[in-house]
């Protein structure tokens, strides 16, 4: 998987098959979630609402390969 930038501790990756026909996906407490986001967050504030809205289940828990868990 591709990191592509890191924000406030968060790193944001690029699909490793996909690219960027998918929605960017983020690591957080070691696990890796797809989100719906396709370009860079603007600010702090709006990659921390992603930390966030992962955390609280809004997005999808994938494994390194962008796969969704069962």
């Amino acid at each position: 998987m591709n990191m592509l930038f890191n924000i406030d501790g968060i790193s944001f990756f690029e699909h490793p098959t996909l690219g960027d026909e998918s929605g960017l996906i983020i690591k957080t407490g070691g696990k890796f979630y797809m989100t719906d986001l396709y370009d860079r967050p603007d600010s702090i504030d709006e990659a921390r609402d992603v930390l966030k809205a992962a955390q609280m289940g809004f997005y999808s828990q994938v494994d390194f390969m962008g796969v969704e868990y069962a």
